[in-house]
């Protein structure tokens, strides 16, 4: 097995795989309870197990729900944009719904906090057009934990369209795994896996870029998506500054396979890998036809190790 940090091919002189392109969402829906008659709900642009947050249901979302996978009790605090999965004691478990909402068991269409209460499972359904995911976030996701989280997404259906991704959790914006100058953080461990079927299988894409703050572990799988890429992480940046932190990336078998795969790699200082305060960071490429990286970004100036607080990064292909 070859060891190294940045672009680490089985095959030189490859094309590199499209990006996803950008994905457009109807209209928001959510009106203000200030401004509705009394007894008229208002409605939030969450959505959780295919039911929609609403004033009336905020306090128990999945009590009644239609599909017996959607179990536990998931509250939702519109004031803080915070849904919080679990009451500390009873297992969640939330499913999507085929072709509706990317078959995402959550969707939000703006910033929003996952307080994790209790171990929770989501499980994303498969759809027949556009891309899926388990979670499906417009904005910036905000990540705390007591407990165990696990995401996985259904099957996408076309590997040829270049908009098209199965991603166990997506973000348009950034990803926050705790929150800076707080005690709020993710003192546990979280899993996201993608689908395959489509052209881009990742455990995380993000737009953005994802920060830990302290403590914690995010594991993240790209299914074998043969004729695709897979990919643990996509994404401009990786920030690791808490302590510990680890970050696990994995590609599965496809043409093109990498550990994490940065947005814009072929422009050097546009992204960046960054391992602090004796955070640890592992990405592995899986079996791929075409190209397997370790972790694939422009110029090895991309990955940043502070030597005083020295993190450990390993990289490698298959």
């Amino acid at each position: 097995m070859t060891v190294g940090l940045c672009l680490l091919l089985v095959s030189a002189n490859v094309a590199h795989a499209t990006e996803p392109a950008a994905t457009t969402e109807p209209a928001a829906t959510t009106e203000s309870a200030a401004l509705l008659p009394q007894g008229i709900p208002a409605y939030y642009d969450v959505w959780v197990g295919g039911t929609q947050v609403t004033s009336d249901n905020m306090g128990d979302v999945l009590a009644g729900a239609a599909n017996a996978a959607n179990t536990g009790k998931v509250t939702d605090d519109p004031t803080t944009a915070t849904l919080v999965l679990g009451d500390g004691t009873t297992p969640v478990s939330i499913a999507g719904e085929a072709n509706v909402h990317h078959g995402a068991a959550i969707e939000s269409a703006g910033d929003i906090t996952f307080d994790v209460e209790s171990t929770t499972t989501i499980t994303g359904a498969s759809c027949d057009t556009g891309s899926v995911a388990g979670t499906y976030v417009k904005g910036d996701l905000t990540h705390i934990a007591e407990e165990e989280l696990a995401e996985t997404a259904g099957a996408g259906k076309d590997v040829s369209d270049a908009g098209n991704f199965s991603a166990g959790i997506y973000v348009s914006g950034d990803y926050y795994l705790g929150i800076e100058g707080t005690t709020k953080y993710m003192n546990s461990t979280a899993d996201a896996t993608g689908g395959n079927g489509a052209l881009w299988s990742a455990g995380v894409l993000v737009d953005g870029t994802v920060t830990f703050y302290f403590e914690g572990t995010l594991i993240a799988h790209g299914a074998d998506n043969p004729g695709g890429t897979s990919v643990g992480f996509r994404a401009k940046g990786v920030r690791l500054t808490g302590y510990p932190v680890e970050a696990h990336a994995y590609g599965g078998a496809a043409s093109i396979s990498a550990g994490i795969y940065l947005s814009d790699p072929d422009v050097v200082g546009s992204t960046v890998v960054s391992v602090e305060h004796f955070s640890d960071f592992v990405a592995q490429g899986g079996s791929a036809t075409r190209e397997s990286y370790g972790i694939r970004c422009a110029d090895a100036t991309d990955l940043v190790l502070l030597p005083a607080q020295a993190g450990r990064v390993v990289a490698e292909e298959r």
